[in-house]
């Protein structure tokens, strides 16, 4: 006696279609995708942010600690260089994760250059 499967009765390939047909449909519009040049672009834009945008915003904010933080000189240059490298590993991760790069360069330059005039102006 033999036993008969889904495979024989032909079930398999007829709910497999049915299963394919059902993700088609549910897969929603897809906008129109933006030229690669431009995708390319902002993506290198995004990675010259966490770069430099990243090192300007930790070597400031460092810059500006190391003098106002009331320990030795050598403890604070210490303490804020290692603050530096978190900062820029933050910077790094939001330039990925900001909606706009407007709002990406602009929110590493300004807080860049802020620390940058204080330290140079005012310390």
């Amino acid at each position: 006696m033999t036993t008969r499967t889904a495979i024989d009765d032909g079930v398999a390939p007829v709910l497999l279609a049915t299963a394919t047909a059902d993700a088609r449909r549910a897969t929603p519009a897809q906008a129109p995708a933006p030229s690669i040049l431009r995708y390319r672009l902002q993506i290198a834009s995004r990675a010259a942010a966490a770069i430099f945008g990243g090192y300007a915003l930790g070597a400031s904010t460092a810059t500006v600690l190391a003098a106002v933080l009331p320990l030795p000189r050598v403890d604070a240059v210490l303490l804020t260089t290692m603050l530096a490298f978190i900062v820029h590993a933050v910077a790094a991760m939001w330039a990925f994760r900001c909606a706009s790069l407007t709002r990406l360069w602009t929110g590493l330059l300004a807080p860049s250059a802020a620390c940058w005039a204080i330290a140079h102006y005012f310390l």
